[in-house]
């Protein structure tokens, strides 16, 4: 099982229950303390605590003994959806709004097309009121659900300790001009890279300790990243840490040009750049033959398997997942081929080559990230 249990809860007795709850779905108070190695007086208070907060109810009563003549002692079961967050995410032209539970179930979403990227105030505006009005829509449809907050995974470089921006995406002054979100009254906002959140969720989802270390690769309208460090967001010194789209293809400073952009992945292999070298229309899913795939497919890995293999060796991170607009348009065959060139990288290479590309294990890894940064953070406040 995945060892995630965020920093603000990693030293407190009630974050470590929770997590024991959320792994096991029931336990008893004597379980519980046997797996937290907390004394029992104090898991006592904390499952206290939960009950009176509705986090947690008891259940059936199960025997101490194997002869089933024992006392019986009661089982603690996490009520997954008696709180939940609300999480957006932007891919590419659409807009999902979704709420997910204490399990990182996605209980219900909402999913808007946009129109090309926001140009004007009035624009951010009227994205800011579908963001806003979905959130109040989930919540009338799920009223037995406390919703804790919202988080938003923006594409940008985003400064989460200050929750402002370091440099801005597409989706310029987007946390300042969106003035509707001051209708969510009371709820808590957070903010995080698209990319960060949707390789938290990429893991939380995954529940596999192999994935505490992974990269999440993004092939669609730009090219993005997301790391995963030690079971958390690795954001590096000034955020911006996945920004893989920038990585230069060649450096010959004889031949430089004055303008990088050209010798950029971004600008080589996103979906307009691939729809302009080969006449096929991605975002639209034009009908392609397998024969064109392939070598679309051949085209993205030449330029891209040289930065993931040089990354594996750098960061010593095997597992790399695949996913976006171009990667599902292209699939199974860009997976196929991937493997193809791996094969013949592992047969050569003088240190065996531990590295694995792979789908998304669920397409609602987005929201389930940003919920869950939100839930983290006000679950922790909640507790204390």
């Amino acid at each position: 099982m995945h060892s995630y249990i965020p920093a603000y809860l990693r030293s407190k007795n009630r974050g470590v229950v929770l997590h024991l709850l959320r792994e096991h779905k029931a336990l008893s108070r004597a379980d519980i303390a046997k797996y937290s190695k907390i004394s029992f007086p104090t898991v006592i208070k904390v499952v206290d605590d939960f009950l009176a907060l509705g986090l947690v109810s008891e259940a059936e009563s199960i025997a101490t003994s194997q002869s089933g003549l024992g006392r019986k002692s009661q089982l603690i079961r996490l009520n997954e959806s008696a709180f939940a967050a609300a999480g957006i995410f932007f891919e590419g032209n659409l807009l999902h709004v979704g709420l997910v539970d204490l399990s990182y179930r996605v209980i219900d979403q909402i999913i808007y097309p946009l129109q090309g990227d926001p140009a004007s105030p009035d624009e951010y505006e009227r994205i800011s009121m579908k963001m806003t009005d979905a959130v109040d829509m989930l919540r009338r449809a799920h009223p037995e659900t406390r919703v804790l907050g919202v988080g938003v995974g923006l594409p940008g470089v985003v400064d989460t300790e200050n929750m402002t921006f370091r440099r801005w995406g597409k989706l310029h002054g987007f946390y300042d001009s969106y003035k509707t979100f001051s209708n969510l009254r009371d709820t808590p906002i957070y903010i995080e890279n698209d990319m960060n959140a949707a390789s938290l969720g990429e893991m939380l989802l995954r529940d596999d300790s192999a994935y505490g270390n992974l990269c999440y690769l993004s092939l669609g309208t730009g090219i993005g990243a997301g790391l995963i460090v030690n079971s958390r967001i690795w954001h590096g010194d000034a955020y911006f840490a996945g920004d893989i789209g920038v990585a230069l293809t060649r450096l010959d400073l004889d031949t430089l040009p004055e303008d990088l952009s050209s010798l950029r992945l971004n600008s080589q292999i996103n979906a307009a750049a691939l729809t302009e070298k080969f006449g096929v229309d991605i975002q639209r899913g034009a009908i392609c033959s397998a024969n064109t795939k392939k070598e679309i497919s051949e085209y993205i890995i030449r330029r891209l398997l040289p930065v993931l293999y040089n990354m594996n060796y750098i960061f010593d991170i095997s597992h790399y997942v695949l996913a976006g607009t171009v990667t599902d348009f292209l699939y199974p065959v860009i997976f196929d081929t991937f493997e193809q060139y791996l094969s013949e990288l592992r047969r050569i290479d003088m240190i065996p080559l531990q590295i694995s590309i792979v789908p998304s294990v669920d397409k609602n890894a987005g929201i389930v990230g940003t919920a869950n940064l939100a839930l983290e953070n006000c679950l922790a406040k909640l507790l204390s």
